[in-house]
């Protein structure tokens, strides 16, 4: 009996020493996953980028540079410098976090050269360029680095007039069926909205009125766009670190329209208030994957697990917009799996895209139903951590092993009195 009591003591003792063990792995893994997967709350994040914004030029500041230098290239006073070989040298040893001034998101035109505009030369402006000056995923992507990497207390949303990308947008919406290019379409798509818009507002506008309104009110899409898909830009404009101005380039003289703040207010208002805009300020690549109704995109391409929030899938003769955190279809018809009309079909009606595209949420204020949140957090990101298991599980299985110990005991006690007996 003394044996079969040592033996029970001794695999007590060895669970004990296993269990002690096992959490002191965990622990470490935990704070192994602090140090990779940190949570951030909004508020402790815009404290630190207030420390960074206090370096650089003031909101005020910088306008007035942008201004002053579009001033000067209008009036052929450039003060822009020569750069030779020594000065690109220092350059590339700078970080241009200590100077750029401005994000500028602006269209591809080469009639509108930025800096050249704006009277600036190297690390001064941060640029983002793309027809239609469009705010797509990957623009976004680089304007969210601008003020949140670089501190830029100005983001200035640039049109010009005669633009390509918006008179195509037109064209497209009154003819329909027009032949584009396999990707061209997704750059109409996000000017649609604005050009609708117009239509709406001045029935009677045609030919270049119809276009100047177009471009205008492209501008301020684009600026809905990045304060519904952007919540770090909305923290920094709401903390007056940064703000977003919209602009429109006049080809034919050299100025830059300064269009009226008090309507970028007015969205950013709105975006404020709507439910649906996009709240997590961090992306997290892990918890997002594409639904397995997808078929496989080609290995050889790059493959992301950004956290886009709706994709576009071909099935049959319509398309549906779908939402990643639902799987649930969107009632939203189209004769290709990128778009919301009849553009961008071939020659024989196929639709031009045999793959599915990940894409921002509809147009902020065209949307046939909005996106709902991917998570519940607000801005600051919420996921189960091993920190989590360590909290819960653990104390369970604790408990179970004492259990199971204290009832061994009890059971070797009981055995023993009786065999005594």
């Amino acid at each position: 009996m003394r044996a079969y009591v040592e033996t029970l003591k001794t695999i007590c003792n060895y669970s004990l020493l296993a269990m002690l063990l096992l959490m002191l792995t965990v622990k470490t893994y935990a704070q192994s996953d602090k140090q990779q997967k940190p949570v951030v709350d909004a508020a402790v994040q815009i404290e630190q980028l207030r420390k960074e914004y206090a370096k650089k030029p003031s909101i005020e500041k910088a306008l007035k540079l942008l201004k002053q230098g579009n001033e000067d290239f209008f009036n052929q006073q450039l003060d822009t410098y020569d750069i030779d070989i020594k000065r690109l040298k220092e350059i590339a040893r700078t970080n241009q976090a200590k100077y750029v001034f401005a994000s500028i998101l602006s269209c591809s035109d080469s009639r509108v050269p930025i800096e050249l505009i704006f009277d600036q030369g190297p690390l001064d402006l941060f640029v983002t360029r793309v027809a239609g000056n469009i705010a797509g995923v990957s623009q976004l992507g680089t304007i969210e680095y601008g003020l949140a990497h670089l501190y830029t207390p100005v983001l200035v949303v640039l049109g010009h007039d005669g633009c390509g990308a918006v008179d195509a947008t037109i064209m497209a919406a009154e003819k329909g069926g027009m032949e584009l290019e396999r990707n061209i379409p997704i750059l109409i798509e996000h000017i649609n909205p604005a050009v609708e818009r117009i239509h709406q507002l001045y029935p009677e506008a045609h030919g270049n009125e119809l276009l100047e309104l177009s471009i205008e009110e492209n501008v301020y899409q684009q600026i809905a766009q990045i304060f519904f898909l952007s919540p770090i830009t909305r923290e920094l404009v709401n903390n007056d670190l940064a703000r977003v101005v919209g602009a429109v380039y006049n080809l034919k003289t050299g100025r830059v329209k300064w269009l009226p703040q008090s309507k970028v207010n007015h969205i950013l208002k709105d975006v404020m208030n709507d439910p649906n805009k996009i709240k997590d300020l961090y992306a997290i690549p892990d918890l997002y994957s594409p639904p397995e109704y997808l078929p496989k995109p080609s290995s050889s391409l790059p493959q992301s697990k950004t956290p886009m929030s709706h994709v576009y899938v071909k099935k049959g003769k319509e398309s549906k917009q779908f939402n990643n955190s639902s799987n649930q279809p969107f009632d939203i018809e189209a004769n290709a799996d990128f778009s919301i009309s009849d553009f961008g079909t071939t020659k024989n009606g196929e639709p031009m895209a045999t793959q599915p595209r990940l894409m921002v949420p509809r147009q902020y204020g065209y949307a046939t139903k909005k996106p709902s949140p991917s998570a519940p957090s607000n801005l600051a990101v919420e996921s189960i951590t091993v920190d989590t298991i360590l909290s819960t599980i653990l104390p369970f299985i604790l408990l179970v092993v004492i259990i199971f110990v204290v009832i061994a005991i009890r059971y070797a006690h009981k055995h023993h009195r009786s065999n005594s007996g």
